[in-house]
């Protein structure tokens, strides 16, 4: 049935002289060629995105029709256009964006989630009616393919919903337990709580678990509070960088005073993220107060080494 739907789509697309790829084509120069996509290419550039869409990929996005656009009162819309409002818009378009994988719609799931550079996740439903994302926009128009990616045209401006802080978010996320444990212990929940805005490596539970359980005891007794402080403090940078914000190589200073060690590459295709001797699991989990980063191993000071 699912497929029928899909070939029925593909025609109505067909039928309306929608996108055209065309060999060499990015995804901005894709928008660009299509009259139905002019108020996102005009919102990417506001947002100064441009850029990123045009760089190495792969992307999936998910772009609002002219007529998606349209279902916003004017007023918001040139708001959101405005240049003052330019990190609003940015996370708006970020939402509709999914980095290191061009998702074609022959690969859709009944059920899928996606993480999106704005850092929260989509959940996209191929049902026998169509694809639905967020149960309030369908794709109307599939599989366009770029040299960078892939597009699906979409009947409806994606909102990302309110960011939790830093705090909320690890205690919403069940491998995040030990380390909540530990902030809690080191009493730094007020502080991972403030304005910020932070970068935070947190270690899952698994990298707690690689530490020698006598080690993880000690440093979560009371009279050790300010080791547990300087071990936590080395997992925390002042300012929030998206993985898009870090640089191939280079080196951080951490609240705790001294520095980690950040690489960024590609291994077949796929983005990788080193912070001394720990790989990023999980990136881009956008908060109120900066943005959280899983690691899957503990970051220890040199000097506690």
């Amino acid at each position: 049935m699912r497929a029928f739907v899909f070939l029925a789509l593909f025609s109505v697309a067909f039928a309306r002289g929608s996108l055209r790829a065309r060999a060499g084509d990015n995804i901005v120069e894709l928008a660009e060629k299509d009259t139905d996509l002019s108020t996102l290419v005009t919102a990417l550039k506001a947002g100064g995105l441009v850029t990123p869409l045009e760089g190495k990929g792969p992307f999936t996005v998910f772009a609002p029709s002219n007529e998606a656009f349209a279902k916003i009162p004017k007023d918001e819309l040139e708001k959101l256009l405005d240049p003052k409002n330019v990190k609003m818009l940015d996370s708006i378009l970020e939402y509709h964006v999914v980095a290191g994988a061009a998702v074609h719609s022959g690969e859709l799931r009944p059920e899928n989630h996606f993480k999106t550079l704005e850092g929260q996740e989509l959940l996209v439903e191929a049902r026998d009616s169509g694809v639905v994302i967020n149960n309030v926009s369908r794709v109307m128009s599939f599989d366009h393919d770029a040299t960078n990616g892939v597009v699906h045209i979409i009947d409806t401006v994606l909102i990302p919903p309110p960011r939790p802080d830093i705090i909320a978010f690890a205690k919403s996320d069940k491998d995040l337990s030990t380390f909540v444990a530990a902030v809690t212990a080191g009493k730094l929940v007020t502080a991972l709580e403030g304005k910020g805005p932070f970068t935070v490596f947190a270690p899952t539970n698994e990298a707690f678990e690689e530490l020698t359980p006598d080690v993880l005891k000690w440093l979560l007794e009371p009279e050790h509070i300010k080791e547990l402080q300087e071990v936590l403090e080395y997992h925390v940078v002042s300012g929030a960088f998206y993985s898009k914000d870090l640089k191939r190589d280079q080196d951080v200073r951490t609240l705790e005073g001294s520095h980690v060690h950040i690489e960024e590459g590609y291994h077949r295709g796929a983005l990788y993220i080193t912070v001394n001797n720990a790989f990023v699991t999980s990136r881009d989990n956008g908060a109120t107060n900066g943005v959280v980063h899983l690691i899957n191993k503990v970051l220890i000071p040199f000097h506690q080494v």
